[in-house]
């Protein structure tokens, strides 16, 4: 029976960077660093890429087709019921979702299967902190992801109302601590870094990855979280960037 079902949120009509997800990095297309690195994590039963119907997602549908990775098309604008439908569909025994945004390349698989493992009996939702209390979803740092409990996403998408809150999954469950048990775990000492930007929003950002990759010698993409923290803040001139990139851009 499947257990944990990784749902990973993409589109292409991102405004600040459309088709960001089929863009090369390192000679392949970015999505396939996110569904490759999930894979990784051991406790992962399925993964899923969860798209919108909208016919400008066309070609991320038929790219996962052609590569063997299950899709799942839902709502566009409720991301909250693409997620609940692609439960249905796919894993709808599933204990427990993994939340991936695909803007993130450098997603840990083990930082997944520590979610995983970690003593959920009592939770609704897992998921990291930096210091001082800020969840990383709302940083970004990009290695880490979030733990739903399946019937939990399931009750938030029958009560939760607020276009907003239904379009970012889960901030109606994470800053709603008196309705849904919720418990955050601190990132190690090497990803608590404000100036930490593995993410990609702008073009310029996956310009830096592509830099950083070139500078390694090789590729990344088995590496660990921690490695790739090193390698990117390895030039000043790239933390430089990144810093003044969250300036101009914070993560909302």
């Amino acid at each position: 029976m499947t257990r944990h079902i990784a749902i990973l949120q993409a589109r292409l009509g991102s405004t600040r960077f459309p088709r960001k997800v089929l863009e090369p990095l390192d000679g392949v297309p970015m999505l396939q660093w996110v569904v490759d690195r999930v894979r990784q994590a051991a406790r992962v039963d399925e993964v899923v890429v969860a798209t919108s119907t909208a016919a400008g997602d066309d070609p991320l549908h038929a790219w996962c087709v052609s590569h063997g990775v299950a899709c799942h098309r839902g709502s566009e604008s409720d991301v909250l019921a693409r997620f609940v439908s692609a439960l249905a569909e796919v894993a709808a025994d599933a204990e427990g979702v993994i939340r991936v945004n695909c803007d993130n390349p450098f997603v840990d698989p083990a930082a997944i299967d520590q979610l995983i493992d970690a003593d959920r009996d009592e939770l609704d939702y897992l998921s990291f902190a930096l210091s001082g209390g800020r969840p990383v979803m709302l940083s970004a740092v990009s290695f880490y992801t979030e733990w739903i409990r399946g019937e939990t996403l399931r009750r938030a998408s029958r009560v939760i109302q607020d276009p907003h809150l239904r379009e970012h999954v889960t901030l109606g469950i994470y800053q709603q601590p008196e309705t849904y048990r919720v418990a955050f775990m601190p990132v190690p000492a090497f990803a608590d870094d404000p100036d930490l930007r593995l993410t990609v929003d702008h073009p310029e950002d996956l310009e830096l990855l592509r830099q950083v990759l070139a500078a390694a010698g090789g590729s990344l993409k088995s590496a660990s979280a921690a490695e790739i923290a090193a390698a990117v803040t390895a030039d000043p001139r790239w933390a430089q960037w990144m810093r003044q990139a969250n300036q101009r851009s914070p993560k909302a």
